[in-house]
C-alpha cells in the first residue's frame, strides 16, 4: 500500500496536468487547458502543441498562468514529493544493447555509443540511462534533453517555488502507472498504444522496459464524421505495423505477445481491426479505470499520476533527468591504490600468497640469468681495457715532449669536430623531411646516405616524365629548390650529379640519377 503524500505534474501538449495522492489514490486533481488565443506577433498560424509554443516563450505569461494552476489545485506542494514528467516530443529517448563488460567501463561505451542516435554534441544535453543484464547483452534505457528545454522547465518550476526530485519522460510515467494497476507485468512484451483526441504515441515494451517509441498524429483536418474516423482507423493501424516491422527487424529474438490500447473512450470498430489485420490479442484499457476518476483529459492526469507515484515507490524505470551534474572524476594515484587493494580483498589469501610466492621466484630467476649471460662480456671488457691501457702506456712511453703536445692537439681537434656535429644542433631528420617537400613532382627517392665525417648527402632516385629530356631537367630543379632553402642554402659548399642512365620500372620508361651534396659544418 502506498501510504506517502506525493504530487506529479504534466506539462503536456494541450494543458497542464496535476495531481496530489495519498495512501495510493487520487486526493486532489486539476487539468488547466492552454489559452489558444494568443495572437502569434508575425500573423502566421503554427501548431502550438506545448507550453513554451503556446505562450510564445513569454515566460511571464507562462509563469502566471502556472501560478494560478498551482493555486487552483489545491495541493500542499510544501510537503509533497514532487516529479515532473515531460512530452516525449521534447526529449531523445532511445533504447539498445552493447557487449557485456565490466561495470566500470559502461559508462564510457554508452557515451561512445549515444553519439550514434542523438543529431548533436553530447555535451549540449543532459542525460541519464539504466542498464540491465539480458541474454548475454547489456540493455541500455537511455533518455536526454537539450540543456536548452531543460532550462526553460527548470527557470518555470523554480520560480513557482516548486521543488522538483524528479523529471522524466511522459511514456516512462504511464508505463510505471500500468505496471503498478497490473496492466502490464515486467515479462510481457506487448506494444502499448496510447491514443488521445488528436494525437496518441506507440510503445513496444518487453520485461518492463520501452524498446521502441513514437509519437504520431490521430486527428487530421479536412474529414469529418465517419470519413475522418476511418481514415484515423486506418492511419493508427498502418503506424502500429510499421513499427511493429521495425522492431522486429532491430531485435530478432523479441517477440511481441499483444497490443494493449489506452484512451478515455474504447473503440469496439477500431480493436476490432486490430485484431484482424494484425493477428495479436487486443487489450482494451481505460484511462479513467486506471486513474479511478472520469475525466476527459484522464490519459494526461494518468501521466501525472504515475510521475507522483515515481517519488515514493521503487521501479523498474529509474532515468531522472533532474540528477545533479556529477563533477568529472580525478583518477589519483590513491584512488588507484585503493581500487587495486578493493579488488586484491576479493582474492582468497593462499592464492595471493601463491601468486606472490611466483614473481619474487621470477624476479629472482631473471636477475641471476641476466648476471650469468652479462658475466662473459664483463670479463672481456676488463680484459680489452687492459690491453687498451698497456698499448696507450707503451705508445706514450716513447714519446718525448714534442711528439705528445703534437698528440695533445690532434685529440682536441677531433673534439673540435665532434662538437660542431653534435653541440651546433645538427638535424639529419630535419633536412630528411624538409628535402621530402622539395621534391619535384614525378621524383622519387631510392635511398639516402650522411657520411658524418665528410659532411655530405649522398641520394639516387628515379624520375617518370614522357619526354626523357624533361625527365633529366627534374634533378635540377631539386638542385635549384635546396640552394633556395634556407635551411640547406646556408650549408652548402657543392652539389654534384654523378650522371643519369634509362631504366624501366613495371614496365615504365625511368631515369635514374645519383646526386651528392657536401656541407659546411
Amino acid at each position: 500500500m502506498l501510504q506517502a503524500k506525493a504530487a506529479g505534474f504534466y506539462l503536456g501538449p494541450q494543458g497542464l496536468s496535476i495531481v496530489e495522492f495519498n495512501k495510493g489514490k487520487i486526493k486532489n486533481y486539476l487539468f488547466t487547458p492552454y489559452p489558444q488565443n494568443i495572437p502569434s506577433p508575425s500573423g502566421v498560424l503554427m501548431p502550438r502543441d506545448s507550453i513554451f509554443k503556446v505562450f510564445l516563450d513569454n515566460e511571464v505569461e507562462i509563469l502566471a498562468f502556472l501560478q494560478k494552476s498551482i493555486r487552483d489545485s489545491r495541493i500542499d506542494f510544501e510537503k509533497d514529493k514532487i516529479a515532473l514528467a515531460v512530452p516525449t516530443t521534447d526529449l531523445i529517448v532511445r533504447f539498445f544493447e552493447i557487449p557485456p563488460i565490466p561495470k566500470k567501463d559502461i559508462a564510457a561505451t554508452v557515451n561512445f555509443e549515444i553519439k550514434k542516435y542523438i543529431p548533436f554534441k553530447t555535451e549540449d544535453i543532459t542525460y541519464d540511462y539504466q542498464t540491465r543484464l539480458e541474454e548475454k547483452v547489456i540493455e541500455v534505457l537511455f533518455a536526454g534533453i537539450k540543456n536548452d528545454d531543460l532550462a526553460k522547465y527548470s527557470s518555470l518550476i523554480s520560480q513557482s517555488k516548486i521543488n522538483i526530485s524528479a523529471v522524466e519522460p511522459s511514456l516512462f510515467s504511464l508505463l510505471r502507472l500500468l505496471k503498478i494497476k497490473k496492466v502490464v507485468t515486467v515479462k510481457d512484451a506487448a506494444v502499448v498504444l496510447e491514443l488521445g483526441k488528436q494525437d496518441g504515441s506507440i510503445s513496444i515494451i518487453v520485461n518492463g522496459l520501452p524498446c521502441f517509441s513514437r509519437d504520431i498524429k490521430i486527428a487530421s483536418s479536412g474529414e469529418s464524421g465517419e470519413a475522418e474516423e476511418s481514415s484515423a482507423h486506418f492511419r493508427i493501424i498502418n503506424e502500429v505495423r510499421v513499427s511493429i516491422d521495425y522492431f522486429r527487424r532491430q531485435f530478432l529474438k523479441k517477440a511481441i505477445e499483444k497490443i494493449i490500447v489506452i484512451s478515455s473512450s474504447e473503440s469496439k470498430e477500431l480493436l476490432s481491426v486490430f485484431n484482424k489485420e494484425l493477428s495479436l490479442p487486443v487489450i482494451y484499457k481505460s484511462s479513467n479505470d486506471l486513474i479511478g476518476v472520469k475525466d476527459e483529459h484522464s490519459l494526461d492526469l494518468a501521466k501525472a499520476f504515475g510521475a507522483s507515484m515515481r517519488v515514493v515507490k521503487s521501479s523498474a524505470l529509474t532515468v531522472n533527468l533532474a540528477k545533479k551534474e556529477q563533477p568529472a572524476a580525478v583518477v589519483s594515484s590513491q584512488k588507484i591504490v585503493n581500487d587495486l587493494m578493493g579488488e586484491l580483498s576479493d582474492i582468497p589469501k593462499a592464492t595471493l600468497f601463491k601468486v606472490f610466492g611466483l614473481i619474487v621466484v621470477t624476479i629472482i630467476g631473471v636477475f641471476a640469468y641476466c648476471q650469468f649471460r652479462l658475466k662473459p662480456y664483463q670479463e672481456e671488457l676488463m680484459v680489452v681495457s687492459k690491453q687498451a691501457n698497456e698499448a696507450l702506456v707503451q705508445e706514450l712511453s716513447g714519446m718525448n715532449v714534442a711528439a705528445l703536445k703534437d698528440h695533445k692537439q690532434k685529440l682536441q681537434n677531433k673534439i673540435k669536430t665532434y662538437e660542431k656535429v653534435f653541440n651546433k644542433g645538427f638535424s639529419i631528420s630535419e633536412k630528411i623531411k624538409i628535402l621530402a617537400q622539395l621534391l619535384p613532382e614525378g621524383m622519387w627517392l631510392e635511398a639516402i646516405t650522411f657520411e658524418k665525417e665528410r659532411g655530405s648527402f649522398y641520394f639516387k632516385g628515379l624520375v617518370y616524365k614522357e619526354n626523357e629530356s624533361e625527365a633529366q631537367a627534374v634533378p635540377y630543379e631539386l638542385i635549384s629548390r635546396l640552394k633556395k632553402s634556407n635551411l640547406f642554402s646556408a650549408k652548402i659548399s657543392s652539389i654534384e650529379t654523378k650522371g643519369f642512365r634509362s631504366d624501366t620500372v613495371n614496365n615504365y620508361k625511368v631515369t635514374r640519377f645519383e646526386v651528392q651534396i657536401k656541407l659546411s659544418l
